[in-house]
């Protein structure tokens, strides 16, 4: 049982490590995946 809590851990670990590098990576096209609008082109966004 020990081998299946731990495996589901370092799943979860990797799944988020690969979210976080895909966002440094490529910010826009994580943000459209996860479904959050893009800023505008507005003189105020910051860039």
């Amino acid at each position: 049982m020990d081998w299946l809590l731990n495996g589901t851990a370092l799943l979860v670990a990797l799944a988020i490590i690969a979210i976080g590098t895909g966002y440094i990576a490529t910010p826009t096209t994580m943000t459209r995946s996860f479904g959050l609008p893009l800023p505008g082109d507005d003189p105020n966004t910051a860039s």
